[in-house]
């Protein structure tokens, strides 16, 4: 015959203070990937950004159940890019909205203007799709 002898409560504590560490690693390394990509946009010199702000509205947010956690500050990247970081957290903030179940990591560029960009050849977010998408595969 077997018997349980541990209470539950300890059994409910262990399996909750484990998920918690699960999900502490999960949101670290969808940080490291929204950091590397959002880099990896913004370095990209294949068009000239005359007022920053399509770089500036480059960024990312991580989202559990529709719920923004974390992500990019948006810091403007030059002193005239008044307008990118707002479009950026618009944009996120306007998407998160049809993420309701799990996690989600957002990379935007946004700008109005980003798509014709990147219609034009020019690099936006291409080069930082194809990383996000190794990094999540070799990461997670």
């Amino acid at each position: 015959m077997i018997e349980m002898v541990t209470p539950m409560s300890i059994v409910n504590a262990r399996i909750e203070a484990y998920a918690k560490k699960v999900e502490a690693s999960i949101l670290k390394k969808l940080s490291f990937i929204g950091e590397s990509v959002v880099a990896e946009a913004r370095s990209a010199n294949s068009y000239k950004d005359q007022t920053g702000n399509l770089r500036s509205s480059t960024g990312y947010a991580i989202l559990k159940d529709g719920k923004v956690l974390s992500g990019s500050s948006f810091l403007p990247v030059k002193i005239t890019a008044t307008d990118g970081g707002k479009k950026g957290k618009a944009l996120i903030k306007d998407l998160a909205s049809k993420y309701s179940q799990g996690y989600v990591l957002l990379v935007v560029a946004g700008m109005d203007y980003a798509v014709y960009v990147e219609a034009m050849g020019l690099n936006v977010l291409s080069s930082s799709k194809l990383l996000a998408e190794s990094m999540t595969k070799r990461l997670l």
